[in-house]
């Protein structure tokens, strides 16, 4: 409606300058440039509305997500910033805008997208990280990150950086930092060693309250429930006794110099 208002008060401008006596003859074809413009741009934004608000029904009603068991969360940016701030894939200065929560095993669990941009010469380059989280106690962190080629490389001739553990092949493949290096000896038993040696290319990371398996690259919601039973698995491999294990304070944590990043 409002397009074809905006249409008609501009025909009836040019009808009536058309018919002003003396009116210059430019002004005509003028007003019907101006006319044809604007139409296109109110046009163009009424489409990219109306795209937007289809493609966010249709991942509300996406048979993935129902199936994961989540449900879209709206205007996700700072609940999620408030639970997950302290993970460095969730940069300050990038956005959270598609998100999802669920349960597992009766803790809340959240699905999210974090992207922030980068910028080299002339170009800016989108990075995107999916994160998958589960409530926790309140853990010292502990990471788990993939070595690359290269990182194995090094590792192989110079010694490896990190806290090593029982299983050769996974000391070779990631690098472990800890807060608590006797509390991640406890937790990364040979079990979820070999959890995690099954999908090499993630990212784990326990502390502050949650267990986090993060991905480079979009959030996929038809991965997403085999994204969760991995987490789900990750999580009933955890021995019982760290349930009870004193979670670490601020004091502490300032005065800890192994960094868990």
């Amino acid at each position: 409606m409002l397009v074809v208002s905006l249409l008609a008060v501009l025909v009836a401008a040019v009808i009536i300058i058309g018919r002003s006596n003396g009116a210059p003859q430019w002004r005509v074809p003028l007003l019907i440039i101006v006319i044809v413009a604007i139409t296109a741009v109110i046009l163009g934004r009424v489409a990219l509305r109306r795209r937007a608000a289809h493609r966010s029904g249709e991942e509300a009603r996406d048979p993935a997500a129902a199936l994961a068991g989540l449900t879209p969360i709206d205007k996700p940016e700072k609940p999620l910033r408030e639970r997950f701030g302290h993970l460095p894939e969730v940069r300050k200065h990038g956005s959270i805008k598609r998100a999802y929560r669920g349960e597992r095993l009766g803790r809340e669990v959240f699905a999210f997208e974090h992207s922030h941009v980068i910028h080299t010469g002339n170009a800016a380059i989108p990075v995107f990280k999916t994160i998958y989280a589960m409530q926790a106690p309140d853990w010292p962190r502990v990471s788990v990150t993939p070595r690359g080629t290269i990182g194995r490389l090094v590792g192989a001739l110079f010694g490896r950086r990190g806290l090593e553990l029982d299983l050769p092949e996974f000391n070779r493949r990631f690098t472990v930092r800890a807060e608590d290096e006797d509390f991640a000896v406890v937790l990364l038993s040979r079990d979820i060693q070999r959890h995690i040696l099954a999908k090499p290319g993630v990212t784990w990371r326990v502390g502050r309250g949650w267990l986090c398996l993060i991905y480079n690259g979009r959030l996929r919601l038809p991965r997403a429930a085999a994204s969760l039973d991995r987490l789900e698995a990750f999580a009933s491999l955890i021995a019982p006794e760290l349930e009870r294990w004193l979670p670490v304070s601020d004091t502490d944590r300032r005065a800890i110099t192994t960094s868990a990043r």
